[in-house]
């Protein structure tokens, strides 16, 4: 985490320097504090899918994991009274202690994307030096640079 806070720190320098040019470069600082709330659970069955966790039969870590985050109910007071209770299909809950590792998961989902749009030439990265690699974004816990 402190890497990425002297490299952020570098690119800040760097943008803040830059002469006028025909590019633009510029940092796109997001929060991602609700992110649990919007991650889709048949997503996170695609990702442990794609990363090979062996499947649903017989019990396996990927139905375990499955079932942690899918076997839950919420119900809603309304003027005092609950209402029937109904399964929501998004939600890392935080709190779990399930939650962080797999909203990892997903951000690794973005940061390849982002990787393979860099690489395609479709979006680029800022440089420090002329030898250095160029970053196209930054996770901080809930935050990222991009």
């Amino acid at each position: 985490m402190s890497d990425n806070c002297f490299i952020a720190h570098e690119i800040l320098n760097k943008v803040k320097s830059k002469r006028k040019s025909n590019r633009f470069e510029g940092i796109l600082k997001i929060d991602l504090s609700k992110a649990y709330d919007r991650v889709r659970w048949d997503f996170i069955d695609k990702i442990l899918q794609h990363m090979r966790f062996p499947p649903r039969f017989p019990p396996t870590w990927r139905q375990w994991i499955m079932e942690c985050i899918t076997t839950f109910t919420y119900a809603i007071l309304i003027n005092g009274e609950p209402t029937p209770f109904f399964t929501p299909k998004v939600d890392l809950r935080q709190g779990d202690p399930l939650s962080p590792y797999l909203f990892i998961l997903v951000m690794e989902v973005l940061s390849k994307k982002l990787l393979a749009l860099q690489s395609s030439n479709a979006i680029q990265g800022i440089k420090v030096a002329r030898t250095a690699p160029a970053i196209n974004h930054l996770f901080f816990a809930d935050d990222t640079l991009f």
